[in-house]
């Protein structure tokens, strides 16, 4: 069962841009870091129908990344909230590494990086799962009509190691979309996926969009629904689908850029 909750960050700090890029609480990623020395939040609330039945309280997330140089970004965290039974619990932790291999550029050249992602079979109560998943991905990201349209591809691999159990290996894959809309602070966006990355047996396949506004340079809102298929404990498809509704929130904070001067606002510069 798809909880909703992946991570809570460990870092409360970080800056926005008002560049258009593929965040959480989208899965597809984009081929983008943030600038050398800035700090990255993202935080949205979901809540979850399956069955029939809304979860009993939305799930608060969050998560949080800095880049070390212009080319490598980190990212770590985990993740609490309250289940159907009303227990509180911990998702399984996360690290992952970034890497920039290019930047995209308004002028439609497209831009590239690569991106190693392990979750911890170390979480608390219903919220753990008992495994881990690894992943391998490369994304893509075009920059099209002077960013009116924004284009995400992603592809990899995934292993999902249940703990004393079954080792599953295959694809991993996304696409996503950003286009503005009504005006340039608000942007229509949506996804389609091979399931969730960070979940261990995600089903194979899930979608979402939903509607972005660019409130400032400093900070950004999110609203976002989803759908994939519902599973059973054998990872049978049901025949029902799970749905979630999400408000996400990211900001950006100049923390440590050179000479404390404020960030590049379209991201690092890459490693070529």
């Amino acid at each position: 069962m798809r909880h909703g909750i992946r991570f809570l960050c460990l870092i409360c700090l970080a800056t926005f841009s008002n560049a258009v890029y593929a965040v959480r609480p989208f899965v597809t990623d984009d081929a983008r870091i943030v600038d050398y020395g800035q700090i990255e939040t993202e935080g949205w609330i979901e809540t979850t129908r399956l069955k029939g039945n809304w979860d009993p309280a939305p799930a608060l997330n969050a998560i949080g990344s800095t880049t070390v140089n212009d080319w490598l970004q980190i990212l770590v965290g985990a993740g609490t909230g309250l289940d159907r039974e009303g227990q509180t619990g911990i998702s399984n932790p996360v690290l992952s590494a970034k890497v920039l291999l290019k930047a995209a550029t308004e002028q439609g050249d497209p831009g590239y990086a690569l991106s190693y992602t392990s979750t911890f079979d170390s979480g608390h109560g219903s919220f753990q799962e008992r495994g881990k998943v690894q992943s391998l991905v490369g994304m893509s990201t075009y920059r099209l009509w002077e960013d009116k349209l924004n284009i995400h591809i992603n592809l990899g691999t995934r292993t999902d190691k249940e703990r004393m159990g079954v080792t599953r290996t295959r694809p991993l894959w996304g696409a996503g979309v950003d286009i503005e809309a009504f005006s340039p602070k608000t942007r229509f966006v949506a996804e389609l996926f091979s399931g969730d990355p960070l979940s261990l047996n995600a089903p194979r396949y899930a979608t979402q969009f939903g509607v972005r506004y660019l409130y400032s340079d400093y900070l950004q809102m999110d609203v976002i629904a989803g759908a994939q298929p519902a599973l059973d404990d054998r990872l049978n498809r049901t025949g029902r689908y799970e749905t979630t509704l999400q408000l996400g929130l990211r900001l950006l904070f100049d923390v440590f850029t050179h000479h404390e001067k404020p960030g590049n606002p379209n991201g690092a510069r890459g490693m070529f």
